[in-house]
């Protein structure tokens, strides 16, 4: 949950989940900065705690509104972890305060975390930064693909960023992490997972990159696709729901073979054309019929299912 989604609502899908008989697991807080409505966020996790008492709690947040205590009453609330985002440009002297509630944080709560985007060029800087935290206890870090998000390019253009070339294959506008990734801050990332395991720092090093978090949304909307028919696969190499199709004068023709090898197959005689299990278009290839693997999605309108069509390949 983002913060801006605080308000009144947060508890009762909080207390509506209780009420049937849905336990979560993990329940986690990020913004903006949920800090900015810190009377609220303590509220948040106390109520979580009472709602799921088995429920790993997160907090996201840049540290810097945090003060004296306030650790200390997260770890009472229940907060297991706490996640930090270091920002390049800060001073040293915010970097030294922001250390300080990092290692407060280990004091009062299970598991302290750094997650940050890291630029092109970083390098220097995330080292130091990565054997400052393992100097300190912290648990893990999680290293992100820095992305440009589809708006206000004349900021990254200023800084020198460009957007990673060959471009990046977006074939659907994701809702948990839109955009395009800028070029070398994956290479940065690699340096860094290669150092951190040369190094032996002592905490988790993890990379999340953009086509990680786009294939997770990916499984999340197509996993439960059971009830398609036999023509679909739900591909487990990018998690997308895929077909065969054949259109056009073609279909006739490879009507008769697909069920010349018992095929799956379904007719949409008014659309002129036909789809076939994705395994069959090795052998439509063979015989000269032009098949294409059609890529979708399983959406939710207006409280039921829909299946849409991305690309045609």
């Amino acid at each position: 949950m983002g913060a801006s989604d605080l308000g009144s609502s947060w508890r009762d899908d909080m207390d509506d989940l209780c009420v049937r008989g849905i336990q979560l697991d993990h329940v986690g807080l990020s913004g903006g900065e949920p800090l900015l409505l810190k009377q609220e966020t303590f509220e948040f996790f106390e109520h979580a705690r009472e709602r799921f008492p088995r429920a790993w709690l997160r907090l996201y947040t840049s540290g810097d509104l945090l003060s004296d205590g306030d650790l200390e009453r997260f770890g009472a609330c229940g907060l297991d972890e706490i996640r930090f985002s270091f920002k390049q440009e800060d001073s040293s002297e915010i970097g030294k305060r922001l250390f300080s509630r990092v290692a407060e944080a280990k004091r009062h709560l299970s598991f302290v975390a750094v997650e940050m985007p890291v630029f092109p060029g970083s390098f220097p800087y995330m080292r130091d930064l990565m054997e400052t935290l393992a100097g300190l206890g912290v648990d893990s870090i999680n290293l992100l693909e820095f992305c440009f998000p589809l708006a206000n390019w004349g900021e990254f253009a200023k800084r020198g960023f460009r957007i990673a070339n060959p471009p990046f294959d977006v074939l659907y506008r994701y809702d948990y992490a839109g955009g395009l990734p800028v070029a070398g801050s994956e290479l940065e990332c690699l340096r860094l997972l290669d150092f951190a395991q040369e190094s032996d720092l002592g905490m988790g090093v993890h990379y999340c990159s953009l086509e990680n978090k786009h294939r997770a949304e990916m499984f999340s909307l197509n996993a439960a696709s059971a009830w398609l028919s036999d023509a679909y696969i739900f591909d487990e190499g990018d998690f997308f729901l895929k077909t065969c199709k054949i259109f056009g004068d073609e279909v006739l023709r490879a009507r008769y073979l697909l069920d010349g090898i018992d095929a799956a197959c379904i007719e949409h005689e008014a659309a002129g054309f036909i789809e076939c299990h994705p395994d069959c278009k090795q052998m439509l290839d063979k015989e000269g019929i032009h098949a294409v693997i059609s890529y979708n999605v399983l959406e939710q309108r207006d409280g039921r299912a829909v299946l849409r069509e991305l690309a045609l390949r």
